[in-house]
């Protein structure tokens, strides 16, 4: 048996269970992270969240925020729930600042947003669609060919959820050019839904001295960014400290990588506070055994 613990997704309005996010799952990511490659940064999100379910899911129905729901709850589960900022304004100066991703969460989960539209045209054409259900969007019509997933004219139905990229993007070129305009204005309603209050707090500024507010939308790249934001790190420090683990404490690469970060970092906690009282007792044991006094006449 392994732990697993539930996500409630918001379009499905049903929570799942999910399994531990891994060093190994970490490791990767961070690399996708560093490649800068966009198709492969959505693909690699949309297997991790597949691998990592423990019920069926179908990856290909979630919309943009339930994938920065699930990504979030990922991260505060298994890394850390606080991620803390170092800014340095000046050499000599250093300003902390910290994000509290369950406030994120609850802000989040706070924003009165529909999931789905339904939009009928002289009671004949009738089209139905989703928030956009990939990451990254490169123009309104990409916007359009993630969203449709139905198009009904005549009683006569299309699947867009059965189409590859190329039918899909021939069957809604197909569409009044009325179509379009409608479906960005359902997306403009979940954008100003999503206004209601700002996301997190991000230094701004060559000093960092003032904190700019950020809120997300579904179609301007704020949710991918903030995703790459939240699970960032220096791949060089992640692989320093297991590999200190490896060679000075014979910890085994492969119990490293089925654990979480989270629970690296304890290992690492304990590891120093070990060492912080055994430097404790040595220093105690060299104060209370003090030099001996030589005997008279020795120099």
């Amino acid at each position: 048996m392994h732990f697993f613990y539930p996500i409630h997704i918001p379009s499905l309005n049903s929570s799942y269970n999910f399994k531990e996010f891994t060093c190994e799952h970490y490791k990767a990511f961070l690399k996708i992270i560093l490649n800068n490659n966009d198709d492969i940064y959505q693909l690699f999100v949309d297997e991790l969240i597949a691998d990592l379910c423990r019920d069926e899911i179908d990856v290909t129905k979630l919309n943009v925020f339930d994938k920065f729901i699930i990504m979030t709850e990922i991260r505060a589960t298994n890394i850390s729930p606080i991620i803390e900022f170092n800014m340095s304004p000046t050499e000599k100066e250093v300003k902390k600042y910290s994000i509290d991703l369950n406030e994120c969460l609850n802000v989040a989960r706070s924003y009165d947003i529909k999931h789905k539209f339904d939009i009928t045209i002289d009671g004949k054409l009738k089209v139905k669609g989703t928030l956009p259900r990939k990451l990254i969007m490169k123009d309104w019509f990409d916007v359009g060919l993630n969203s449709i997933t139905e198009i009904s004219f005549n009683r006569k139905k299309i699947d867009l959820e059965k189409l590859n990229d190329t039918q899909k993007a021939e069957a809604i070129s197909q569409l009044p050019s009325i179509i379009l305009p409608k479906i960005l204005e359902f997306i403009n309603d979940q954008v100003k839904a999503m206004k209601k209050d700002y996301l997190i707090e991000l230094p701004s500024g060559d000093d960092g001295n003032e904190l700019q507010e950020i809120y997300i939308s579904p179609v301007d790249g704020t949710i991918p960014s903030i995703i790459r934001l939240l699970y960032n790190y220096d791949l060089k420090d992640v692989y320093v400290g297991q590999l200190a683990l490896m060679s000075e404490y014979k910890i085994p690469d492969t119990f490293i990588n089925k654990s979480t970060p989270a629970e690296l970092s304890l290992y690492y906690n304990l590891i120093q506070q070990e060492a912080a009282r055994r430097q404790a007792d040595q220093n105690k044991q060299s104060e209370s055994s003090p030099m001996p006094t030589p005997p008279q006449g020795i120099e």
